[in-house]
């Protein structure tokens, strides 16, 4: 929810700065991809649980966990990332303020 409220905020905070409202239509698709990479990564770590599981070396077993857990928080970021950089992606304002 944090989230989203931050998002919001950041839309806003470009719309009091002259940026144009940004193409949504490809925001949306950027998010619904990376909603699909966590999802699919939500579904590695089930399996992972299953291979940790299974798994009688228990450093081995430890590795698998911690693979699975750092995959998890990475697709949590990138939904994230793309949260609040979506609406400055193909913003004339915002890049050129990133390159310079």
């Amino acid at each position: 929810a944090a989230i989203n409220a931050m998002a919001e905020a950041h839309r806003a905070v470009l719309g009091c700065l002259g940026d144009p409202e940004t193409e949504s239509d490809m925001q949306m698709r950027f998010l619904d991809q990376a909603r699909l990479v966590a999802q699919a990564v939500g579904k590695l770590v089930g399996d992972c649980k299953e291979v940790a599981r299974s798994c009688s070396d228990p450093d081995m077993q430890q590795q698998v966990i911690n693979a699975s857990k750092d995959a998890a928080a990475s697709s949590s970021q990138l939904v994230t990332c793309i949260k609040l950089l979506g609406p400055t992606m193909h913003s004339p304002l915002c890049q050129h303020q990133l390159m310079e």
